[in-house]
């Protein structure tokens, strides 16, 4: 009979865009939390046909092709078939189970199979000559220690536990059985797929046919078994779950195309394999398509599995999949952006999102689709927008790099705002709308007021003329965050506010409110301004990171910072009491790619580059798109426990050895003489290159021994005994698992090890001493003579040697001397431009070799500046070569003014330099502005009079793994680019815009 469960499910949707109301209620995390890994032969999987999936207790995945059964550790795939395992008979497999109790078993194309034990081990049945020469499609546990068989196009047989084989049906044309599908229910019944419906087959020998047991539709069907027990029909369109008899219709999914497979995941959710058309869930959000950021291999999804860390595994012909639900979802290219690298976000009052990157400026419609907005410039391009704010009346102000500011009226009117208004040229990174409607602009030369009427900017804060990169406005005061520190404006006049002298802030870069305290965003952390005091929490205080780039309070009193190393979150009360000094430390969590962030480094140097939506939700600007995150679902997706660990292999002296199992405890025997490798590994398919690893020998030391991402040891020269080996894991910032691996290592004596040997050899050893002494008695006095004379003969010669020594060392450390003032001279040559003093172009490139190790490991951010000066072959002509050299070292000595912090300037060949700075492009250009003004503004060059000096530069950021070549390019093409617009001026390199 059959029950309908519900209305027909809602049409499948797009996943996830970027619309409000995200189903706060829901159970199931969106689709864009999830994270999508793909395997294909490329990757190391022997064929792309991947069959079945399922997951052994001790955390191995096994995956069944055309040319092998596949294990995988989370990080390698190991490939068993007829070349290098004997158990393997046939290389198609397809049938693949695990039984109730831990066996693995694997069916090939010709009837045999292959069970390991969980112990390791592995037999094999070969065919029996009553069992047909055919593909097995499934094998399922009976829950008695046998196996039930699929044959292709012969039916089912079954091995008991001692390996006896009855084949119990036959596929008949009327059944017409589709033998890859076979599952069995709690009373021992088989459930079999069929093309005119599904049927089940009692242990009596009974047949029950869907159609005329269960009232299902004829046609096309087959069964599902979910973890909790239930049994699922699969009939044409319907998704029927069995209750209490009958067949219930839990869902319809007309129009999505022929399902394929079937999962239930530990949430509830359904999740539907199709022939043509990907994967679908079904869950309380209702019927769901994979966002187009998801997207699984192309073709017909044979196989669905959810693995012990609930990761959802895809099996297609095309190849594997895996999503792991992450607490972060991200948006990309692939969603509809502009560009990955997102500089700035702005939610307008009817929940859109306007989003500036590098490539212009893109906003969301209600529906969530992401739609570009067109803005004129004089160079024909999107210009680079770099802060974004709403007015009252619903008015969008939009400040670029280098094209002013717009404004967006809300008919979708477009006005440039520029010198004219009087806005000094260059970079507007903030913008701030004061209760009375007045715009507060931060310019690359100080802030200036315009009001939106007139649209006149006028200067404010005279004194600050610094490139401004955040503003906050109170009632009493105005506050200005530069490069160089932060000033307030108030009725008393302009005054800079010391950060420096109280943990080193220097660059100001995002001012936030919290209740009555203003905090302060910096290079070096967090303060505090609150009734006139400072407090400073950084480093020290537990913040693990140096530059915070934004602050954003959720709705649960918690603090979320953003920077180049992910986000960190905090609790709003022990940042207070922090800054109160009433606690010495904060506790913090820290999110990375670990937990979903398509990239941690999110984006600074533009505002806002976080925000808190309407509906609670988190969003921030990253270098690969956006990144979303619900506060309220972060704890409840909890953090990816330790991984367990094993030991993949042993080897003694090079050669492979198998562990055996002393009282339940992995066990190898070895003499001390052999040298003994061990390989483990943390079994987890989530970052699992990131895991790291420590071991401890006891009976040697019981301290743990850090290891790092090495995944085994080698030991030598082990003294005979017992030893016992633990190994454990823990994830990126994570705890150390409690799951360790242990291998128990015997170490045999060698022959003159053995306690009898010792024995003898103490006996011999004391007999010889006794001869010793007895003819040291007997003749003293010869040998007293005879030492005397031997040891007058020795004086003699030692003190003639010793002279003859101290001659060679009087000499010796004569030579050395001069080898190592010639040494000096010979380093400071071959890395010194004889001509400046700077560096030369061999130190720049030792020196630009360790930025970029430093910046791939994610411990710095810097920036490459090529430097040219101009026409300075008219100086060399006009004025003579030895003024031009003056030239030169003025311009080196210049250059090495205007460094500031942790900087390098070489000068790499003619009348060119290049200079290394920490920090991205807005540090570069900051740095260009100083030394353009300190060229303006040096008379007298080379000793000429009136002889004016100018430059060109470009500047670029190292991205990170990027080779040098490339990234010098990137400078050397904006250097180009400056020199083509007149000269005298800095450019920065931007990625071309793709079509």
């Amino acid at each position: 009979m059959i029950v309908l469960a519900s209305a027909i499910a809602p049409a499948a949707r797009a996943a996830d865009g970027l619309a409000l109301g995200d189903h706060p209620s829901a159970l199931a995390a969106p689709l864009r939390n999830f994270e999508l890994a793909v395997w294909t032969t490329q990757q190391g999987l022997p064929q792309n046909s991947v069959r079945r999936i399922v997951q052994t207790a001790d955390g191995y995945l096994w995956f069944s092709t055309w040319e092998g059964l596949v294990r995988y550790d989370g990080s390698h795939f190991q490939v068993y078939d007829r070349g290098n395992s004997p158990f393997i008979l046939d290389n198609a497999l397809c049938g693949l189970a695990v039984d109730r109790h831990g066996w693995l078993w694997a069916g090939d194309s010709r009837g045999n199979i292959a069970m390991r034990l969980p112990d390791g081990s592995w037999h094999h049945w070969p065919r029996p000559a009553n069992a047909p020469s055919a593909l097995i499609q499934a094998l399922r546990g009976d829950g008695r220690g046998g196996v039930w068989v699929m044959y292709q196009g012969y039916g089912l047989g079954h091995f008991d536990a001692a390996g006896h084989f009855t084949l119990r049906y036959s596929a008949t044309s009327r059944h017409a059985w589709v033998s890859e599908y076979l599952e069995v229910d709690d009373a021992g019944g088989l459930w079999v797929g069929g093309y005119h419906g599904a049927m089940r087959l009692d242990p009596s020998g009974s047949v029950s046919l869907g159609d005329e047991a269960y009232h299902l539709p004829t046609g096309f069907a087959w069964p599902y078994k979910s973890p909790g027990g239930a049994i699922w029909i699969v009939d044409g369109d319907g998704l029927f779950r069995f209750e209490h008899g009958r067949a219930v219709l839990q869902h319809s999914l007309a129009g999505m195309g022929r399902v394929t497979s079937l999962l239930e995941d530990r949430k509830g959710s359904l999740w539907a394999g199709t022939e043509s058309n990907g994967v679908l869930r079904i869950s309380d959000r209702g019927v769901e398509i994979l966002a187009p950021s998801l997207i699984v291999p192309d073709g017909r999804v044979l196989s669905l599995a959810q693995d012990a860390e609930g990761s959802i595994w895809i099996g297609s012909n095309a190849g594997l999949a895996r999503l792991h639900e992450t607490a972060f979802g991200n948006f990309g290219t692939a969603d509809g952006l502009a560009s990955g690298f997102v500089r700035d976000l702005l939610e307008d009052h009817t929940g859109r999102i306007w989003i500036g990157s590098g490539a212009g400026l893109d906003r969301t419609e209600t529906d969530g689709r992401i739609v570009p907005v067109s803005l004129p410039s004089s160079t024909g391009h999107s210009p680079e927008v770099l802060s974004l704010a709403e007015g009252a009346d619903g008015t969008v102000w939009v400040g670029t790099y280098a094209d002013g500011l717009y404004r967006i009226g809300t008919a979708g009117d477009i006005r440039v705002i520029g010198e004219a208004n009087g806005l000094p040229p260059g970079s507007i990174r903030t913008i701030v709308i004061d209760p009375h409607g007045l715009l507060w602009v931060g310019t690359q030369r100080g802030v200036r007021r315009l009001d939106p009427v007139t649209l006149t900017a006028t200067p404010v804060g005279g004194a600050v003329q610094d490139q401004v990169d955040s503003l906050a406005v109170d009632p009493d005061a105005t506050w200005i965050g530069t490069v160089n520190g932060l000033w307030r404006v108030d009725s008393r006049g302009v005054r800079q506010i010391d950060l420096e002298s109280s943990g080193g802030g220097r660059t100001i870069l995002a001012l936030t409110h919290l209740g009555r305290a203003l905090w302060i965003c910096t290079d070096r952390g967090l303060y505090r301004w609150l009734d006139g005091r400072l407090s400073h929490v950084g480093l020290e205080q537990g913040l693990g990171v140096d530059t915070i780039f934004a602050m954003v309070p959720d709705r649960l009193g918690k603090v979320w910072l953003t920077s180049n190393r992910g986000i960190w979150r905090v609790s709003r009360d022990e940042l207070e009491a922090v800054a109160d000094g009433r606690m010495s430390r904060l506790t913090v969590r820290h999110f990375d790619e670990a937990d979903g962030m398509a990239s941690a480094q999110t984006s600074g140097g533009a505002s806002p580059s976080a925000l808190l939506r309407q509906d609670g939700t988190l969003l921030v600007a990253t270098s690969a798109g956006l990144t979303s995150v619900d506060p309220a679902r972060v704890d409840e997706s909890a953090a990816l426990r330790p991984p367990r660990v094993l030991i993949d292999s042993v080897m003694v002296d090079a050669r492979p050895v198998q562990v055996s199992a002393v009282a339940g405890e992995a066990s190898v025997r070895l003499f001390s003489s052999q040298r003994l490798s061990i390989s483990y590994v943390g079994l987890s398919s989530i970052l699992a290159d990131r895991i790291t690893y420590r071991t401890r020998l006891k009976g040697v030391d019981d301290k743990w021994v850090e290891r790092g991402r090495q995944r085994g040891i080698d030991m030598a020269g082990l003294m005979p005994g017992h030893y016992l080996l633990h190994v454990a894991a823990a994830r990126p910032g994570g705890d150390w698992g409690v799951h360790e691996a242990t291998l128990r290592i015997d170490v045999m004596p060698l022959w003159w090890q053995r306690l009898w040997v010792r024995l003898c050899a103490g006996l011999l050893m004391a007999a010889a001493t006794g001869v010793v002494i007895f003819e040291a008695v007997r003749r003293p006095r010869r040998r007293a003579l005879m030492l005397g004379h031997l040891v007058a003969r020795r004086t003699a010669e030692l003190e003639r040697q010793r002279d003859q020594l101290a001659a060679l060392a009087d000499e010796k450390t004569a030579l050395l001397e001069q080898v190592r003032l010639q040494s000096e001279r010979l380093g400071r040559q071959a890395l010194e431009d004889s001509l400046t003093g700077l560096p030369n172009r061999r130190a720049f490139d030792l020196r630009m070799a360790q930025w970029q190790a430093a910046a791939d490991l994610g411990e710095r951010t810097f920036s490459l500046v090529l430097l040219d000066l101009d026409h300075f072959k008219m100086v060399n002509d006009r004025f003579s070569h030895q003024a031009g050299d003056l030239v030169l070292r003025e311009a080196a000595q210049l250059i090495e003014g205007e460094l500031r912090g942790m900087a390098f300037a070489a000068r790499t060949g003619g009348e060119e330099f290049a200079i290394l700075l920490v920090g991205d492009e807005g540090a570069a250009t900051a740095f260009c502005e100083r030394l353009r003004e300190a060229f303006h503004t040096h008379g007298c060059w080379g000793g000429v009079d009136g002889l004016s000096v100018t430059f060109s530069a470009g500047a670029a950021r190292y991205p990170g793994s990027l080779a040098v070549g490339t990234f010098l390019r990137r400078a050397d093409d904006a250097l180009y680019e400056a020199k083509q617009l007149g000269r005298d001026r800095a450019c920065r390199w931007a990625a071309p815009i793709r079509a």
